[in-house]
């Protein structure tokens, strides 16, 4: 199993560069405003499920990472993005009655980056 590099970009922590994904390294902790770009595609993320203020993302090798505290602090706080093969897209999020996430994704000429 590969790890998942990823960049967090943040008003209190600056620019982070590291992997994720390991059994021993399954998970990221957010802070109010932060942007995290994961090197994954669409289609290696199987599922995303909220579990309390974190969500998490079931991948298609059923490996688990887990950001905490994605949904804590300001509605509109924390962006996730994913990006693969030079391409980089904003996730956001539909909830439904039940709590099913659905994800809603934009490539960057929808949002300017």
């Amino acid at each position: 199993m590969q790890a998942i590099n990823f960049v967090a970009r943040g008003n209190a922590r600056g620019v982070v560069y590291g992997s994720v994904g390991a059994p021993e390294n399954n998970s990221l902790s957010f802070v109010d405003q932060q942007e995290i770009s994961l090197n994954l595609a669409r289609h290696n993320v199987a599922s995303y499920t909220r579990v309390g203020d974190a969500i998490v993302l079931t991948l298609s090798d059923d490996r688990e990472i887990v950001l905490e505290g994605y949904f804590a602090g300001s509605q509109d706080g924390n962006t996730l993005y994913l990006s693969s093969s030079g391409q980089i897209e904003e996730v956001t999020f539909v909830q439904d009655e039940d709590g099913t996430l659905f994800p809603m994704y934009q490539g960057e000429d929808a949002w300017g980056k």
